[in-house]
């Protein structure tokens, strides 16, 4: 049961920071800003609600390793499309906002790249290599990144740009977050998570009635999102080779305690380079930079569903 809900807690503060505080959603960053005036201790409760709202999307992407045969970093960005499409359009309508442009960011071409392949993989993968200077360049890169893509807000006049202090602050607190959630589901979880019987009953019940519910405030034109879904599951459940190993147990050897020591430069990296960009008052192109994630994802996407409809394979053999 601990590792069960290590990995389930865990996961979900990892999707949590990569989608809310890695883009910079304003609605929590001015939660997070908030706290700070009041006090900083409040953000406990405030993380741990956000939490326990991104555990549901957490229990789709490790029901997802469940159920489908993902082995391959293609099979892990059809389980991120379905992700996104849970953090976008479960809790949020965000999903039918642009039809059939919303169908791809923020959905795949962020959730799907940024929050599983990133955040959830790759990150993880580097750090069970235990080299420090892969570390230590990819935390840092993360942070250089993440501090240009913080200018985005300059591109709503609607928006107030973060002041550098603001910034530093929000950033070492999700960081915080980030890093707690890595820690409890490489340390304390496992890569073997299945969700039960009962599991599946209270997430299709309750995660379908949301879904359902946000899908009629845009109704018909939600209904596009079927094939969108349909060609998606059937490309994870396509026939493979059995004889390969899933990719998540790459992830099945813990990660040196000392690479959780070099999380901080990620916040302190971004807020080095966040005050040149505010000084210069030059923000990076941030409709440029969707632009090309949503190609990126479109892409990758329709080839994927391609190769649900291969006919040059054996029969799956599916986790149990």
């Amino acid at each position: 049961m601990v590792k069960h809900l290590s990995t389930l807690i865990g996961t979900a503060m990892i999707l949590l920071y990569f989608s809310e505080f890695y883009f910079l959603n304003e609605g929590p960053v001015e939660t997070v800003l908030k706290a700070r005036e009041e006090n900083a201790l409040n953000l406990i409760p405030i993380f741990g609600e956000l939490t326990l709202f991104y555990a549901i999307f957490a229990y789709v992407l490790l029901g997802s390793l469940h159920w489908f045969s993902v082995r391959s970093i293609t099979d892990l960005f059809l389980v991120g499309a379905l992700v996104g499409w849970a953090i976008e359009g479960i809790i949020i309508p965000v999903v039918y906002e642009a039809v059939p442009i919303s169908f791809i960011f923020p959905s795949v071409a962020w959730h799907g790249l940024i929050n599983v392949l990133l955040g959830w993989y790759i990150i993880r993968r580097v750090m069970r290599l235990n080299r420090v200077h892969y570390s230590i360049a990819m935390f840092t890169i993360i942070g250089l990144i993440w501090g240009a893509w913080a200018t985005w807000f300059w591109t709503d006049p609607e928006l107030q740009p973060l002041t550098p202090n603001d910034f530093t602050f929000f950033a070492i607190a999700a960081a915080a977050l980030w890093a707690v959630g890595m820690a409890l589901v490489d340390h304390a979880g496992t890569t073997s998570f299945r969700v039960s019987k009962w599991e599946q009953r209270v997430l299709f019940v309750f995660g379908g009635g949301l879904a359902i519910m946000m899908a009629a405030s845009a109704f018909p034109f939600s209904l596009a999102i079927i094939p969108f879904v349909w060609l998606t599951v059937r490309a994870l459940r396509r026939p493979v080779n059995s004889s390969g190993d899933a990719i998540v147990s790459s992830l099945a050897a813990k990660p040196a305690w000392w690479q959780y020591s070099l999380i901080p430069l990620t916040p302190l990296s971004a807020s080095l380079v966040y005050p040149l960009f505010y000084n210069a008052n030059q923000g990076v192109p941030s409709e440029t930079i969707v632009f090309i994630l949503l190609l990126i994802g479109s892409i990758w996407l329709v080839i994927a569903w391609r190769r649900g409809f291969s006919r040059n394979s054996v029969k799956p053999q599916l986790p149990t």
